[in-house]
């Protein structure tokens, strides 16, 4: 079973919000005398919004696929809210709806 676990970290003053998604492999059927379910790392990657950029991202659904070289992947989608964002003068910052591919 590969589970998601996301954390947003926002800094006003400086104007930066980073989304940290990690990607963890659980196996249900193994429990740690009470502690819960183990999950090992799969894989981890950091998206954010600042002046200089957006790559802010909320994933929110992923499924396994099998790409065209045989390799198996993680197809993860975004979701933009209705592109939710801020518009004032010359400064427009909007999510957008995407995929992506995490290559295991």
């Amino acid at each position: 079973l590969v589970v998601m676990e996301r954390e947003v970290c926002a800094n006003i003053k400086r104007l930066k919000v980073k989304s940290i998604v990690k990607l963890y492999v659980v196996d249900p059927t193994v429990a740690e005398d009470g502690q819960g379910l183990h999950k090992t790392l799969l894989k981890s990657f950091k998206t954010g919004l600042r002046l200089s950029g957006i790559t802010l991202a909320n994933y929110e659904g992923m499924c396994l696929v099998s790409l065209p070289d045989g390799s198996d992947a993680i197809l993860l989608v975004n979701d933009s809210q209705g592109q939710m964002g801020y518009s004032k003068g010359k400064i427009s910052v909007h999510l957008s709806d995407y995929v992506r591919v995490v290559r295991l």
